[in-house]
């Protein structure tokens, strides 16, 4: 290589980096979008688990009370399972959300590792270049 060309291959180096750096930010704003996305989707998920749950708990109520059998053990019974099922609903929503978060950090920690790779990948290059 000659003396010309070293600059040039400096420069281009310093520009990549850059570039990737960019590219970096711009990947990282994307993850966080998703993150969001993520969380309101299991927020919303769970709200619509207690909803269903309290709506079944009412006419549940309602039925006892048009048959005269609220204060009965069936109904009681029935109100109860529903009720636990809308905590088991709303625990699966939380540990959803539990592993997105760990999927979410798992992949800003992959991102970041690709990233110091390339660009020390461009540094080493340009070490090579002078090399010659």
């Amino acid at each position: 290589m000659g003396p010309a060309a070293l600059p040039i291959a400096a420069f281009a180096t310093v520009v990549g980096v850059s570039e990737q750096r960019k590219a970096n930010k711009a990947a990282r704003r994307a993850n966080r979008a998703q993150e969001r996305s993520a969380a309101i989707q299991n927020l919303r998920s769970r709200r619509r688990a207690r909803a269903e749950g309290i709506q079944v708990q009412a006419a549940v109520h309602a039925r006892g009370v048009a048959t005269g059998t609220a204060g009965a053990s069936t109904t009681q019974g029935i109100a109860s399972s529903v009720s636990t099922q809308l905590a088991s609903n709303v625990n699966f929503q939380s540990q959803l959300e539990s592993l997105d978060k760990t999927r979410f950090s798992a992949l800003r920690s992959q991102s970041k590792a690709l990233a110091n790779a390339s660009t020390f990948t461009s540094i080493a290059n340009l070490a090579t270049k002078f090399d010659t």
